[in-house]
């Protein structure tokens, strides 16, 4: 779990100094308090989440929740900006005549393993309009959803269904820093772009559980066994920016089942 930050110096302070020092002098390494605060308040999820099993980063989640580490603020802003707006958002003022569910969390055994529950916590679901949408932070726009969103907008999707609603679209209202715009579609398994809706993920729960066991596995195995998966579980293009490199490189690419007692970051400065 996260313990702390690596202040400019390279030094490595925890969350509870890190906020100490900062209430005294408003800020730490110019980041100030609210933000240190709302960066550094992790509360990882019992199980693997939906939007877990749904990233391509599983070999970076499993350190995650394995290791103790310490991370630069800057490579926590990204997710402290999802964050925001999404608390933004939930106090949003619709509509008296619009009936929206919003901020729902649902669970679900699968239909065919009974032994994994999945959760996720929906961003919107219109009821009259039978339209799920999901919020994403971006650096840019895409033009069709991403395979890892429409993954968890599946997971949605299924949540929905397995409760009793009624789900005829999905979208990703996709925000960037200075524009934002709802995107329906996605690429196809037969490369076509179509309606999101229409991709296997939704219309086949076959298809759909056999994707979440997969990531369920992996994952639960890491969280409870300390299996590591191995690099081509995770992004290559995030590496420089990930605060756990420094176990990463220490554990084969193709994976390992590590003890996480052999791992401390302070011991590798």
């Amino acid at each position: 779990m996260l313990k702390g930050i690596v202040r400019e110096d390279g030094s490595l302070q925890d969350t509870a100094s890190v906020l100490g020092e900062a209430a005294v002098f408003g800020q730490v390494d110019g980041y100030p308090l609210p933000i240190l605060a709302q960066m550094l308040n992790v509360r990882p999820p019992i199980g693997p989440s939906a939007s877990q099993i749904a990233s391509i980063t599983w070999r970076r989640i499993v350190l995650e929740r394995i290791l103790d580490y310490y991370a630069h603020p800057r490579a926590l802003t990204a997710m402290l900006r999802g964050t925001l707006i999404h608390k933004g958002l939930q106090g949003t003022s619709f509509p008296s005549h619009v009936k929206v569910v919003t901020e729902r969390r649902l669970r679900s055994t699968l239909l065919h393993r009974k032994d994994i529950t999945i959760s996720g916590q929906i961003d919107v679901y219109y009821p009259a309009h039978h339209r799920l949408e999901d919020y994403k932070t971006c650096g840019t726009i895409p033009s069709v959803i991403s395979d890892e969103h429409l993954v968890q907008l599946a997971v949605y999707y299924w949540l929905l269904c397995w409760a009793g609603y009624t789900v005829d679209s999905v979208a990703i209202d996709y925000i960037a820093w200075d524009d934002m715009r709802q995107v329906s579609h996605a690429v196809m398994p037969d490369k076509s772009i179509q309606k999101a809706v229409a991709h296997p993920y939704f219309q086949d729960v076959e298809a759909f559980e056999k994707l979440i066991i997969e990531g369920w596995e992996v994952l639960n195995s890491g969280f409870v066994d300390y299996v590591v998966p191995g690099m081509d579980s995770c992004n290559n293009n995030w590496c420089r920016y990930c605060p756990l490199k420094w176990a990463c490189d220490r554990i084969a690419v193709e994976g390992a089942v590590i003890t996480p007692a052999d791992f401390v970051q302070e011991d590798y400065r």
